[in-house]
C-alpha cells in the first residue's frame, strides 16, 4: 500500500542520504587527475560574482569579498571536507509515495565542507520565510530531523554546525549571482524577486540569514 511520508520524515531520509554520501567520499580517491572535481571556490557563480552583480552594488560586493575571506580561513580535514553534492536541495531529488528518495543533478559536485551540503536545502526553507512558520522553528525542525538521519550514516563533530550561518550566506551569494547572470531581473517569479530584495538588504547590512548564537542554542 502506498503512503506519503511527512516532511520531517523526508528531512530525516535526506540526512541519511547525505551522511551516506559523505561517508563514502571520505574513502574516495580519483583514479586519474582528469576526473577530479573542482574545489568549492571554483563554483562559477562565486568565481564570477563581481562580474555578474551591477558595479553600483558596492556594499554587496564588499560583503561578498569579506564572506569569501572568512570561508577560506575554515579548517579542512578528512572529517569535515571532501567530495560533496554541491547543490543538495529540493529541486534535485524526487520523493516517491513510498518514501524512496532519488538524488540527481551532480553538475555542481565539488570538493567542499560537509556542512556546506547540509546548508543548501535548509537555505531554501528560510531565504524567503513562509508565513505559517518562523525561521527558527523551521531551522530547529529541519536540523533535528536531518541530523537524526545523517548521524546514523556519518560521524561529524556537531560543533562544526556553528559554521552553518557562513554557508547559508554563501548559498545566498550563489543564488544572487546566478539570478543576475541569467539576466532579465524584471521577468523573475515573485519568490525570486522577493529573494533578491531580502538578499541585497542582508548583504548591504552584513546580516546573516541566521546568527551563530541561534545555531549554538539549537545544538547545545
Amino acid at each position: 500500500m502506498e503512503y506519503e511520508i511527512s516532511q520531517n520524515e523526508e528531512f530525516k531520509k535526506l540526512g541519511a542520504l547525505a551522511g551516506r554520501m559523505h561517508a563514502l567520499t571520505k574513502k574516495y580517491v580519483p583514479s586519474t587527475v582528469e576526473i577530479k572535481r573542482y574545489d568549492w571556490q571554483n563554483n562559477s557563480y562565486l568565481r564570477e560574482f563581481i562580474t555578474n552583480i551591477p558595479s553600483s552594488q558596492d556594499l554587496v560586493i564588499a560583503h561578498f569579498e569579506s564572506l569569501m575571506q572568512r570561508v577560506h580561513k575554515l579548517s579542512r580535514d578528512s572529517d569535515n571536507f571532501g567530495l560533496i553534492h554541491g547543490d543538495f536541495c529540493f529541486g534535485n531529488y524526487t520523493v516517491q509515495p513510498n518514501g524512496r528518495i532519488t538524488v540527481f543533478d551532480f553538475d555542481e559536485c565539488q570538493y567542499g565542507w560537509f556542512v556546506q551540503d547540509i546548508s543548501v536545502n535548509l537555505f531554501y526553507g528560510i531565504a524567503v520565510p513562509r508565513p505559517d512558520e518562523d525561521v527558527l522553528t523551521f531551522v530547529n525542525r529541519y536540523l533535528t530531523s536531518f541530523l537524526e538521519g545523517y548521524l546514523k550514516e556519518n560521524a561529524i563533530d556537531i560543533k562544526l554546525l556553528r559554521d552553518l550561518p557562513l554557508f547559508l550566506d554563501m548559498r545566498q551569494a550563489i543564488l544572487y549571482s546566478s539570478l543576475y547572470r541569467n539576466g532579465n531581473i524584471n521577468a523573475l517569479d515573485d519568490w525570486s524577486k522577493e529573494f533578491l530584495k531580502r538578499a541585497r538588504y542582508n548583504m548591504e547590512n552584513n546580516f546573516s540569514l541566521i546568527e551563530m548564537d541561534d545555531i549554538l542554542n539549537l545544538i547545545t
